[in-house]
């Protein structure tokens, strides 16, 4: 923070911010410890402190050992404040997670979505998860292209209609709203687990796809250098529409592939072209049209590509279920929208 000036109520935003992030990032702190991470002044950070913790946004945890002099008091964000919940309809349900800001987790389970209406069912279980918990931002993964806060929907890019949850989620509610493609969000959630097992490797460095395959059609997460690409019209990734020859798409292929070799065509051919694309040094492959047992022959049959020998060829890797990645990636997001407008006025 050295050198930055500006207008109070911004510099104490900033401050305020950078204090979140600390805690968030140390689980909890003396005000020694967060002068030392933040360079911010013990003059800041003592009033910044007393006041969170009168809002109940922090609280006051153990002492800590004396080192001759008086015991200094730690203190950690309240895990029952500012909670946020991720959720995405698919198969007739609703699967969600309650998260606290630290990462503990209040709720992870799924509701069935009753008489076809999604949005009901959406609606209703945010509705109780804020009656029981301190939520404070939702995170809403949803298939398609999601442009200004909106989704769109279709198979054929003439056809494209407006998919109008997070709207109506938005009029319902008076917090933030993420709203995010299934498969950035899921490519996302599986790069931060990915770091969290690998602490070598460096997100800011990433490079992956997440390609996920079903009948109804395909499309791809992509990372690169750590960050999701949505492309200028958030199109990046909507694989379905691939021109495959004959006046078809990859969307106009998928209900036909009757055969483990039809498949492994298919993936084959599209993993090459993702790989000249974006030259990910990771391809993610699942949904329901590939089988965990397919995955050498997957692999043996981008050997066989032309120009794609085994230096060029990413690592690939089959994921069966996203549900892990998918909610990971969500809550991700809305905890990095929600953490710079702390603290949050009451709301009803």
């Amino acid at each position: 923070m050295t050198g930055v000036t500006g207008k109070p109520e911004l510099m104490k935003r900033m401050n305020t911010t950078l204090l979140y992030r600390t805690l968030i990032r140390l689980g909890s702190a003396t005000r020694a410890e967060v002068a030392n991470e933040t360079n911010l002044s013990a003059t800041t950070i003592r009033n910044l402190f007393e006041e969170l913790e009168a809002g109940g946004e922090i609280v006051a945890g153990a002492l800590d050992r004396s080192s001759g002099g008086r015991r200094a008091q730690r203190y950690a964000l309240n895990p029952a404040r500012n909670l946020t919940l991720a959720l995405y309809c698919a198969g007739g349900r609703i699967d969600y997670r309650i998260t606290g800001l630290t990462g503990d987790v209040a709720a992870d389970s799924f509701a069935p979505i009753e008489d076809g209406d999604t949005v009901e069912a959406v609606l209703r279980l945010i509705a109780d998860c804020r009656s029981r918990w301190d939520v404070r931002a939702v995170g809403l993964g949803v298939s398609g292209i999601v442009e200004n806060g909106r989704a769109y929907i279709g198979s054929e890019l003439d056809t494209l209609v407006p998919n109008d949850l997070g709207a109506r989620v938005r009029s319902a509610f008076p917090f933030p709203l993420v709203l995010e493609n299934d498969l950035n969000a899921t490519a996302l959630g599986y790069m931060n687990r990915y770091h969290r097992e690998h602490s070598s490797c460096s997100p800011a460095g990433f490079n992956m796809a997440y390609i996920h395959f079903d009948r109804e059609s395909a499309g791809a997460g992509v990372i690169a250098n750590g960050q999701v690409v949505h492309g200028a019209k958030q199109f990046a990734g909507e694989l379905g529409f691939l021109p495959m020859g004959h006046k078809q798409t990859l969307n106009d292929l998928l209900p036909s592939v009757s055969s483990r070799e039809d498949c492994l065509d298919i993936v084959s051919r599209v993993v090459s072209i993702v790989n000249c694309v974006t030259n990910p040094e990771l391809v993610v492959v699942g949904g329901s049209l590939f089988d965990a047992a397919w995955l050498q022959y997957a692999l043996d049959r981008l050997n066989a590509q032309p120009g794609l020998s085994s230096p060029l060829r990413p690592l690939l890797v089959y994921r069966g279920d996203n549900r892990e990645d998918y909610l990971d990636g969500l809550t991700y997001l809305t905890q990095q929208d929600l953490v710079p407008r702390l603290p949050l006025a009451a709301f009803d």
